[in-house]
């Protein structure tokens, strides 16, 4: 739908995960008081399987299709058979996770008088979708999250002070109304140079605060693994030092110069002493850099996922000589060894590692990627070894695949 709307009016005519289209006074007049017809809805983020359905996501609450996974036509919207109202919320994590228990765990934001982190599961039972909520946390003021981690027995939420503003939202309706500008998610959340970053750590189990631990102020949208080891919960992510990421995505700043530049960037783990740390403190946090620089999208074999013993992640690498995502990268968190796979004048999106059936390690199996190829101008897929990270097959596509976000691999 959104594709064939570009296309036909040579420029975005709807609403996309960053841009909003351009729109003069009269359609912005209507939009105010007749509604949008065009909430951006396009599932374009991930997929995932919850319950023995593929459903591709985006972050409204309403942007769940189910799909089938070998035709890929859309079935239709996800159907949950449980309170609505209960659930109710304007967005919804295009990251859900299977949890090591194999239930499908996720989280809404609630915007209201109070704010909520909604946060719920789906038992994998082949039945009706049922979401089972774990826990309704008061989120005064409401942070924009992107992703978020499971370990085995603990969720954990990362509040950046990157906050929900309704002055923002008003002021921006305002600017719309007249005005033809382009805006983007950024122009409703406001970043407050004063607050910490918190770590907001829930227990699976019976939904209980564990607690909401700080730390200095930092921006993350994609995390890797969370693991524990006896009271020692480690969170690794990829962290920045401000909150510009979606800015830079704006259509009108990446065809501009230098418009991949979102600022200083680690992957970086997170300690939390649970025994020691205290709660609205920093008291028990610390943190160590695994990879200083870029490392985007990051995935890991999920079958570690939870798994305190896991060792690679697999990204979309910026190294400091090359040009941004031309590389992917696997990193060793336990020695911190990087191996590295490019392929000229190729922009790369994200590896995605599917295991050997048949695995004796957690690195047996290929890592698989889409290429778009900046000579031939179409895409290929390319397929490294786990292991040695050399490429075992590159499968030419005779036409280009848009650059997308993220992938799964559904047995």
């Amino acid at each position: 739908h959104n594709f064939k709307a570009h296309k036909a009016a040579g420029k975005i005519a709807a609403y996309e995960f960053v841009s909003r289209p351009k729109k003069n006074f009269f359609q912005n007049i209507g939009a105010l008081f007749g509604g949008e017809d065009d909430v951006y809805e396009n599932v374009n983020v991930n997929v995932e399987k919850m319950n023995g359905h593929a459903v591709a996501y985006t972050e409204t609450q309403t942007g769940q299709l189910e799909f089938d996974p070998k035709t890929v036509e859309t079935i239709g919207p996800v159907v949950y058979e449980d309170d609505k109202e209960e659930f109710a919320s304007q967005m919804n994590s295009a990251h859900p996770l299977i949890a090591p228990n194999g239930d499908f765990i996720n989280f809404a934001l609630a915007f209201g008088k109070d704010n909520y982190y909604k946060i719920y599961r789906v038992k994998n039972t082949g039945g009706p979708n049922k979401r089972e909520m774990i826990a309704k946390v008061l989120a005064n003021p409401i942070a924009y999250h992107h992703a978020f981690s499971v370990s085995e027995d603990y969720i954990v939420l990362v509040e950046a002070p990157y906050y929900f503003s309704l002055g923002k939202m008003m002021m921006n309706n305002v600017k719309n109304l007249f005005f033809t500008t382009t805006s983007s998610i950024g122009d409703i959340f406001e970043w407050d140079k004063s607050a910490p970053t918190k770590f907001l750590v829930v227990r699976q189990s019976n939904g209980e605060i564990v607690g909401r631990f700080h730390t200095d102020q930092f921006m993350s949208y994609h995390h890797a693994n969370c693991v524990q080891d006896g009271d020692l919960l480690h969170i690794d992510l990829m962290c920045y030092d401000r909150n510009e990421f979606y800015d830079s995505m704006l259509l009108e700043n990446m065809r501009a110069e230098d418009n991949l530049d979102f600022g200083a960037g680690a992957l970086r783990r997170y300690t939390i002493n649970l025994k020691e740390a205290k709660p609205g403190t920093s008291e028990g946090l610390t943190m160590s850099v695994l990879y200083d620089g870029h490392m985007e999208f990051c995935r890991i074999n999920e079958k570690y996922r939870g798994n305190k013993d896991y060792r690679f992640i697999y990204s979309v690498c910026e190294p400091r000589d090359k040009a941004a995502w031309s590389t992917i990268s696997k990193l060793d968190v336990q020695t911190k060894e990087v191996k590295f796979f490019e392929k000229p004048n190729c922009a790369i999106g994200e590896p995605v590692f599917v295991p050997n059936p048949n695995a004796t390690s957690e690195d047996d199996g290929v890592v698989v990627a889409v290429l778009l190829n900046g000579d031939t101008q179409k895409s290929e897929l390319v397929g490294l070894d786990g292991k040695t990270f050399q490429q075992v097959f590159l499968a030419e596509i005779p036409h280009h695949i848009p650059m997308g976000l993220h992938g799964n691999h559904f047995d």
